[in-house]
C-alpha cells in the first residue's frame, strides 16, 4: 500500500454465517516523518466520510496477557460499524497516538529501531450485540501477533 508507506500489509475479511469481520495490519520496518509512519483512524476516518459516534479504551484479556485497545462506534451513509485498533511495536502495545510516537522516538534512540505496526479490527453492525465480536477477534489475534511481529 503505497499510500500508507507500509512495508507489509495484511487486509483480510472473514465471513461466517452472515457475519463479517475485517482485520487490517500495516507493518513498518522503518518509520520516519511523513508518509512512512502509522497514522490514526481519527484522522483518516473523517476524510473517508465516517463519523465517530463514540470512542473509548477497553482492556481485553488474552492468553498472551492484557491488551488495551481503542474502541470506536462509527457510521457513514446508513452504515454502522465497530472498530478496535492499537499500535504494536518492540516495546509493547499502546492505544494513544502520542504514546506511540514517544515509543517510536525511544526505540530510535535506545535500539536504533523504529519498526512497528498498526492493527485494526472492523465489523459492520446490524445490532449492538455484535460489538463483542470485534473484541473476541482481537483477543484471538493478539497472541499470534506477538509471535510474528518483532517484540
Amino acid at each position: 500500500m503505497t499510500q500508507l508507506g507500509a512495508d507489509q500489509v495484511i487486509n483480510r475479511t472473514y465471513v461466517r454465517e452472515g457475519f463479517a469481520a475485517n482485520v487490517f495490519i500495516a507493518w513498518y520496518q522503518w518509520q520516519q516523518e511523513g508518509s512512512r509512519q502509522t497514522h490514526s483512524p481519527l484522522v483518516c476516518l473523517p476524510a473517508s466520510g465516517w463519523v465517530t459516534d463514540r470512542t473509548d479504551e477497553v482492556r481485553l484479556s488474552t492468553s498472551a496477557g492484557d491488551l488495551s485497545v481503542n474502541r470506536l462506534a462509527i457510521r457513514a451513509e446508513g452504515q454502522r460499524g465497530a472498530m478496535l485498533y492499537w499500535y504494536q511495536n518492540r516495546r509493547g502495545t499502546v492505544t494513544g497516538e502520542w504514546a506511540e510516537k514517544f515509543q517510536l522516538i525511544e526505540g530510535a534512540v535506545r535500539d536504533r529501531r523504529t519498526d512497528g505496526a498498526f492493527v485494526r479490527v472492523f465489523i459492520p453492525l446490524t445490532d449492538q450485540s455484535q460489538t463483542g465480536s470485534a473484541e473476541s477477534i482481537a483477543q484471538a489475534l493478539y497472541p499470534s501477533l506477538r509471535e510474528y511481529l518483532p517484540w
